[in-house]
């Protein structure tokens, strides 16, 4: 619940403070790189690379998002406060996102890393009931997943890093409301914004 809780305030917060920023935002970042970070979000977590808007606004970066997230808090705080979150609420729902990022353990690395120590001296199968077994304990005291123990030798970890956006990463000024222009020379580069590659509709696997 208290994750649960945690990933709301960050989100809404965050929403309410991008709702008020200047317009060359939504420029800056057009839908289909938003939709493409969300899948690599998906695919790799904390070690995902995302498209985010730098300096005014008017240009992107991209970013991993261990790296993005810590950035954020501040002005997910500012659009909580600003909507009349009490201060002491806000700031300990956030400290447990940032929390979960500074220790890498999401939900994800925690299964992970359980299921793997699990498997040492038990099937597939049964080493999956017993990491849901202790997810489900875990999960009924409340406590944020971040300080969830996991088994010695199996350190929840943030994965390997994506190949995917191993090209070169110059995003072009965007001039007015011209989208901005991708220069990747690798053949990995982002999906152009006319066209999005079917394998981004693909079942999701973990890296």
């Amino acid at each position: 619940m208290t994750d649960m809780l945690a990933n709301a305030a960050f989100l809404i917060g965050l929403t309410l403070w991008l709702a008020d920023q200047d317009q060359r935002w939504t420029y800056a970042l057009p839908f289909e790189r938003a939709d493409y970070g969300f899948y690599r979000a998906a695919q790799y977590g904390l070690a995902a690379e995302l498209s985010w808007p730098a300096d005014r606004g008017d240009r992107i970066r991209e970013v991993p998002a261990a790296d993005l997230v810590p950035e954020l808090l501040p002005a997910a705080r500012r659009g909580l406060l600003g909507a009349g979150v009490a201060t002491t609420e806000a700031d300990h729902l956030l400290a447990v996102i940032g929390a979960r990022v500074a220790t890498g353990q999401t939900g994800a690395a925690w299964q992970r890393a359980t299921l793997a120590a699990a498997e040492r001296s038990r099937s597939r199968d049964r080493a999956l009931a017993v990491m849901f077994d202790r997810y489900l304990s875990h999960a009924a005291t409340s406590e944020p997943v971040h300080t969830w123990p996991t088994p010695l030798g199996h350190r929840a970890r943030r994965g390997p890093r994506p190949h995917i956006l191993s090209g070169t990463r110059h995003i072009s000024r965007v001039p007015g409301r011209d989208a901005p222009a991708w220069t990747g020379s690798s053949r990995t580069s982002p999906p152009s914004f006319s066209a999005r590659p079917a394998r981004l509709r693909s079942p999701l696997r973990l890296p």
